[in-house]
Order: C-alpha cells, then sequence, then structure tokens
C-alpha cells in the first residue's frame, strides 16, 4: 500500500466533495488508482477524458506512482 497525496479539479472535485485528500492504495498505475476513486467518489468521467499529473508533470495513464507522490487529476477544460 502507498501513501500518495491526490488534487481533484472541476467536476471531479465538486463530485469528490474536496479539492484534495491523501490516501492510501494498492493501485500500481495511475489508471488502476483513477477507477479505485471513480467508483468511490462516483465521478461520472471516463478515464479517457481525463488528464494527469505526477510531481507536477503530465503523465499517461498507465504510468506508475511512488510512496508520498503527488497527483493531479484533471477533467477537460476549455478557455475562451
Amino acid at each position: 500500500m502507498k501513501t500518495v497525496t491526490l488534487m481533484y479539479f472541476a467536476q471531479l472535485g465538486a463530485q469528490a466533495g474536496c479539492s484534495e485528500e491523501q490516501v492510501e492504495t494498492g493501485a500500481n498505475t495511475v489508471a488502476e488508482l483513477f477507477l479505485e476513486l471513480k467508483g468511490i467518489h462516483g465521478w461520472t468521467l471516463p478515464a479517457d477524458k481525463v488528464r494527469f499529473a505526477r510531481n507536477d508533470a503530465f503523465c499517461p495513464a498507465e504510468a506508475g506512482f511512488s510512496e508520498g507522490d503527488a497527483l493531479a487529476i484533471m477533467p477537460p477544460m476549455s478557455g475562451g
């Protein structure tokens, strides 16, 4: 099990009821962790519609992560 800090943006934070939390997980990839969190928080977006960042750098869903990492999960964003 690893403890990581998670940051949620826009609708993901709203659906989770928080913008940041620490979780303990047995997931090995960012995608596995997203699916775990989707079940907990009831997120409606599929994994292929969100972007991930590990320690302030964008990463693919297949990326692994380590104890103490900071992971950001972001829904699609539009500008104007």
